[in-house]
């Protein structure tokens, strides 16, 4: 699917409970993932807002999402603004893999922010959790859909 069918079948969605079951139902088929969390940033705070699975996710991953949106958070400048990124140490940032979050019993789950730029300025919309299916590993989420998702729940509101 191209970022802008993703964008308008999101904007088309009749609620944000819809909007937020079709974008990670996107997210998880998209990246190959066996069931997925979509947590959406409510007053600073990560509240899980869709899953694919009728079970909780865990506490220790719930605590993990806190975790890594305050550090996502808190990287950022209170303005939000665009950073100059210095490309001599771009290679070394993108080489650093996410190592996830593993539960109890084994499970891996990858995390990834989703947000985007809008008028210049960082927009954080929420964050994913994707459990990858045993022995594969998830396939990249492209950018453009995460702006094109990020992008339809704030055009939405």
């Amino acid at each position: 699917m191209q970022p802008r069918e993703l964008y308008r079948l999101l904007l088309a969605c009749p609620s944000e409970q819809d909007r937020a079951d079709a974008a990670l139902e996107f997210l998880r088929a998209s990246s190959g993932a066996r069931l997925g969390f979509l947590f959406l940033l409510r007053d600073g705070q990560p509240a899980l807002t869709s899953s694919s699975t009728s079970s909780a996710p865990d506490a220790g991953l719930i605590a993990e999402v806190a975790r890594v949106c305050m550090r996502e958070l808190d990287a950022r400048p209170e303005t939000r603004e665009t950073k100059t990124i210095d490309v001599r140490n771009l290679a070394e940032q993108l080489s650093v893999p996410d190592p996830g979050w593993k539960n109890a019993d084994g499970k891996q789950f990858a995390l990834r922010m989703l947000s985007t730029y809008r008028a210049e300025r960082w927009a954080p919309t929420g964050l994913v959790a994707l459990e990858a299916c045993e022995g594969r590993p998830l396939e990249t989420l492209r950018q453009s859909h995460i702006e094109a998702l990020c992008n339809a729940f704030f055009d939405a509101a």
